[in-house]
């Protein structure tokens, strides 16, 4: 457990380390053959308030997934926990990521869309193209990268889980306490070694 908060601290902090070293144990995700996706229009930063609020911004999002799920014939397993809704200040737009995708049977990843923060029109939706085989091979790496989140973030197996990471919240904080004492005892035994070998070699010698 040590290894899972230590590797995926890496994977939130330092992803230019994180992503060559799983994509070379695992293989690289393949490139997404295709994204309903229409171009954001020109627009000046976003500086002020959004004319949509968080909650506007979920609700819409929300419907615009829904309008997709209708359209395309799948569904939506909605799970609080995962429920993600950003924004982007620079475009001028909202991303809702919640629940996963499910056409037949298979799932499809995570259901996102991305809107304009003022109109709320779709900029961007989730790809609904079930994966070949060879992507989901080739998925090896994301899947190892999203337990090590739900660990870190303590988002399976329930409260008892909660509770093994809260301790090891605990036991993490004691290392380090016990680490820096450890680190002050061999520094100050160090220096006091230095001071009786300092000591021996001024002594003079009588000769006989």
């Amino acid at each position: 457990m040590l290894f899972v908060f230590a590797w995926s601290s890496v994977g939130f902090n330092l992803d230019e380390v994180y992503t060559p070293v799983m994509n070379t144990l695992f293989g690289a995700p393949p490139e997404p053959e295709h994204h309903a996706a229409v171009t954001p229009p020109a627009r000046p930063p976003l500086v002020g308030k959004p004319k949509l609020d968080w909650h506007q911004a979920r609700d819409r999002g929300h419907g615009l997934l829904a309008e997709k799920a209708l359209k395309d014939g799948f569904a939506i397993k909605y799970k609080s926990e995962n429920s993600v809704l950003l924004i982007d200040r620079d475009t001028g737009s909202y991303t809702l990521c919640d629940g996963i995708l499910v056409k037949a049977e298979d799932n499809l990843g995570q259901a996102c869309v991305i809107f304009d923060a003022d109109t709320g029109a779709a900029l961007s939706e989730t790809p609904t193209k079930p994966p070949s085989k060879s992507e989901q091979e080739a998925r090896l790496s994301d899947t190892f990268s999203g337990w090590l989140v739900e660990l870190h973030m303590a988002r399976v197996f329930g409260l008892a889980m909660k509770i093994f990471v809260c301790v090891m919240g605990l036991v993490i904080t004691a290392l380090s306490v016990t680490g820096v004492v450890i680190w002050w005892k061999k520094r100050r035994g160090a220096k006091a070694m230095q001071k009786k070998t300092t000591s021996a070699k001024n002594i003079p010698r009588l000769n006989n």
